[in-house]
């Protein structure tokens, strides 16, 4: 076998003109070291240099120790989680949504962010990523409830904030178990809410043209909003996110939602949807297109109507009929609740009755069965009957 040196001198000319040398060293027979500098400008006192190494057995250089990076706390992955424009895990979920449906809103962001700084930081803050098991979650649970009074309902909403981030952890190989196992976290009861429904009596009577002076002062506007509502099931973000190019002689074109902080932004459920109308309602909607935007506006299709006066409205038209609104538990959103009953109960099948509706429900088929016009011909002539 033919012998050569444990080492390999270079030449090496710097930037400034000098010169330095370096060495190679031998780890295998076909192996070496990347080039090292011995600090020497000259070929002697290297050689000299690495002889001595080589005496010393230094020749070859211990693997450098990898800095160990300090535990992670559950304060360190807080802290820009929820930071719109620097966060990445908001740029990954946006990055791979359809942009026409982003998988998560500024509105959800914003919740979520107070969430983590209000209840999640105060009880977490300085916990060990890894130390964090699933106990622990179930007591920040009963802490939200027993110590900070909050509802079996809000409780679980900061729960599912924090398994969010537990989830991206666990992604991440931060945290070693998985938060997406069904059934590893037990969420906390909740009271069943009666939610108010209003009987077909009340319905006419809300919207009678002798009553119209009695029940809504005169305010054509929120008494239209209302009737939208009544005879769609949809939500009031939803009624009043309406331009004049979603209007048709036939049905709605819901596509998006309207709040007074976030402007018009994608549905509730991120799914666009036609919802039929009566021949009645279109006529009260007509008068209020040409704008090109907001159909139920104040201000030339600017801006659409304020949604607590379109609330506060209806409460008072309840009021002037005699109706005790909170007794019975009615608000806006009863009338999705009113008209999800009245479909039902006339028959129309479930799945119909969520897309028009615009529940999002995994364990229903609607989300991938496609309807045609003719389909939603029951529930136009229930909208007939009931609204003529």
């Amino acid at each position: 076998m033919r012998y050569h040196e444990p080492y390999q001198l270079l030449q090496r000319k710097l930037k400034n003109g000098k010169t330095v040398w370096l060495y190679r060293a031998w780890v295998a027979p076909n192996k070496r070291t990347s080039a090292i500098s011995t600090g020497c400008t000259t070929k002697t006192a290297a050689k000299f240099y690495c002889d001595e190494l080589f005496k010393q057995g230094k020749l070859i250089p211990e693997p450098r120790k990898t800095k160990k990076e300090n535990p992670q706390t559950f304060a360190d992955i807080a802290k820009d989680f929820w930071h719109w424009e620097t966060s990445s895990y908001i740029k990954e979920r946006l990055a791979f949504s359809d942009p026409s449906k982003p998988a998560i809103s500024r509105q959800y962001v914003d919740k979520a962010a107070a969430s983590t700084r209000l209840y999640l930081l105060p009880y977490f803050n300085r916990m060990l990523l890894s130390e964090i098991k699933p106990e622990h979650v179930e007591q920040f649970s009963l802490w939200l409830r027993d110590e900070k009074g909050l509802s079996g309902k809000s409780v679980n909403n900061n729960v599912s904030v924090l398994s969010v981030m537990l989830k991206e952890a666990y992604r991440l190989g931060k945290l070693s178990w998985n938060p997406n196992e069904k059934g590893i976290v037990r969420k906390v009861g909740v009271a069943s809410k009666q939610r108010g429904r209003f009987s077909i009596e009340e319905i006419n009577a809300l919207f009678a043209e002798e009553n119209f002076e009695k029940c809504w002062k005169g305010h054509r506007l929120y008494w239209l909003v209302n009737y939208i509502a009544a005879q769609t099931g949809m939500r009031i973000g939803e009624v009043l996110a309406l331009w004049d190019e979603d209007v048709f002689p036939d049905h709605l074109h819901v596509a998006h939602s309207y709040s007074c902080h976030y402007g018009r932004g994608t549905t509730k459920t991120r799914e666009v949807r036609d919802v039929p109308i009566s021949p009645s309602l279109y006529k009260f909607i007509e008068p209020f297109l040409g704008s090109g935007k907001y159909v139920l506006s104040q201000t030339q299709g600017e801006r659409p109507a304020t949604p607590n006066l379109a609330r506060q409205a209806l409460t008072r038209a309840l009021e002037a009929l005699g109706i005790d609104w909170k007794a019975r538990g009615l608000s806006f959103h009863s009338w999705r609740h009113t008209m999800n009953s009245i479909l039902r109960s006339n028959g129309i099948a479930d799945p119909l009755t969520q897309r028009m509706i615009g529940h999002a429900s995994q364990e229903m088929t609607e989300r991938y069965t496609e309807f045609l016009p003719e389909d939603f011909a029951g529930i136009a002539e229930i909208q007939k009957k009931l609204f003529g």
